[in-house]
């Protein structure tokens, strides 16, 4: 078994994120040809090119700073220095082409022969105020969001955070009255780390198609190059770069004890299933919520809970889509981790390689999703109060916690895209897909009604809700969101 990964404070306290969406950052019109233009200059200096491997996700030592010593090597390395055996990490390798471009290239889905996208990995050893280039190598998708204005994510651990502002500011940084309020019992020293958070870096962001072939039929397609730049600013610091923020397991884990602590303490509307055991030994969660208080529909607009609709809800079929579990979280702090800190969750099960006591940060201060799905529904709002007395939710938070913990594009650990797995009766190879699918049917037989069906936001909103009403014979009611 491979160790289990720790849960960091930065990792439970989240702060709320900024209401305004994130800006896009302007294209040069000639980028393509400028960076072209670069690297033929710089082949005809053979000195110049190094091609050395620096890191190789199989082969690579453990770094002694990186799992938490505090001891330093010996010698630094005259090379950036990479890490990605955590929780959703994912690189493979990466190459120092020139001394200060790196061509990395990440690794496919466990047992699967592509779906190339995700990434998330730490770079240190970086010189402070000089520029890097990093080109990612194997990218599928014929084009992406990087041409059109995205950055990747970027956290420091040591760069400063942002100055604490009034209440109530449009400043996309949570105030430090609501951090304290929040987090009751909380040194004032974390005050620091309640308003770092991940960030948009990086220039000259360029996506391409390139030269090197990837499987196919008929070996007529190439791979995809996405490069930027970025510069670090601090000395001795750890980066963090991620194609989107991180949502992982054991966080999930974390928030889904928060909030069954929180439901302790006021009327019952929170049940907590196991849907299945994934092939990793990772839970996959069935959460139903409903009004538990008031089972003959007396309240004021109540049914009784034999004839309220089922409301099946289902996120995060795809590893790399971790905007789906943004929108089912919505990042908000329970009240209940300002009285006591939640215990450690259970392990999560990853065939990859994860640094003993470390834990990679998923502090999201930079998103704009204002209030999550489990946020609302869980809450002591009037509109919550009514859908719980109306309404039965099923929700299944994350279908995929595998792939999600290994770092996986967009399959399981069989290789198998579960969004193209809602017809497997078995459950091997695609268990929680199977185990859902096995749920919208049994409601469906034991209501009297149709069951009503919701997908997080992702690219792929037609495909699972058609195949979904399809093979569970069911009229689904559609409701459609933006891709994230």
């Amino acid at each position: 078994m491979r160790p289990p990964a720790v849960t960091g404070l930065e990792d439970v306290l989240v702060p709320h994120p900024p209401l305004a969406a994130e800006p896009l950052v302007p294209t040069p019109g000639r980028l393509r040809r400028q960076l072209l233009h670069e690297e033929v200059t710089q082949l005809q200096d053979r000195e110049a090119v190094i091609n050395r491997l620096v890191y190789d996700v199989d082969t690579a030592p453990y770094p002694a700073a990186a799992a938490g010593s505090g001891e330093r090597p010996a010698r630094a390395p005259r090379h950036l220095v990479f890490e990605s055996r955590f929780e959703s990490g994912n690189l493979r390798q990466a190459y120092q082409m020139y001394e200060h471009v790196y061509d990395l290239v990440l690794a496919p889905d466990i047992n699967a022969e592509g779906h190339t996208q995700w990434f998330f990995f730490s770079v240190t050893n970086a010189r402070p105020g000089q520029p890097y280039r990093f080109n990612m190598m194997n990218l599928e998708k014929p084009n992406s969001q990087f041409n059109f204005g995205m950055q990747p994510l970027f956290y420091s651990t040591k760069a400063p955070a942002p100055a604490p502002v009034a209440e109530g500011a449009d400043s996309g940084i949570v105030p430090t009255t609501v951090g304290r309020s929040i987090c009751e019992g909380i040194s004032a020293g974390d005050d620091e780390l309640l308003r770092r958070g991940w960030r948009r870096a990086g220039s000259s962001i360029c996506y391409y198609k390139n030269t090197q072939p990837r499987p196919s039929p008929g070996g007529k397609k190439a791979y995809h190059t996405q490069t930027f730049t970025l510069t670090f600013d601090v000395p001795g610091d750890v980066v963090y770069l991620a194609y989107h923020y991180p949502y992982t397991y054991t966080r999930l884990q974390t928030r889904l004890h928060a909030w069954q602590q929180r439901a302790l303490g006021g009327p019952p509307c929170l049940l907590r299933q196991t849907l299945c055991t994934t092939l990793g030994g990772n839970r996959c969660d069935l959460l139903t919520v409903t009004d538990f208080g008031d089972l003959d529909g007396s309240g004021e607009g109540a049914l009784p809970l034999d004839e309220r609709p089922y409301i099946v809800l289902s996120g995060r079929v795809h590893p790399g889509e971790s905007n789906a579990s943004w929108v089912m979280d919505g990042a908000r702090v329970p009240a209940c981790l300002g009285r006591s800190p939640p215990p450690p969750p259970p392990p999560c099960t990853s065939t990859r390689l994860l640094l003993p006591s470390f834990t990679p940060p998923h502090t999201p201060s930079n998103t704009h999703i204002p209030a999550g799905l489990l946020s609302t529904l869980l809450g002591d709002s009037d509109e919550a109060l009514k859908l719980r007395s109306r309404f039965v939710f099923k929700i299944i938070p994350m279908l995929n916690p595998d792939g999600v913990a290994n770092g996986s594009h967009r399959c399981g650990l069989a290789g198998v895209d579960l969004n193209r797995s809602w017809s497997v009766m078995e459950p091997a190879p695609a268990p929680s897909a199977s185990s859902s699918h096995m749920t919208c049917i049994h409601y469906s037989e034991k209501a009297t009604f149709d069951v009503i069906l919701y997908t997080t936001p992702a690219l792929h909103f037609p495909i699972s809700i058609g195949a979904l009403s399809h093979y569970c014979g069911l009229r689904l009611l559609t409701l459609f969101g933006t891709a994230g």
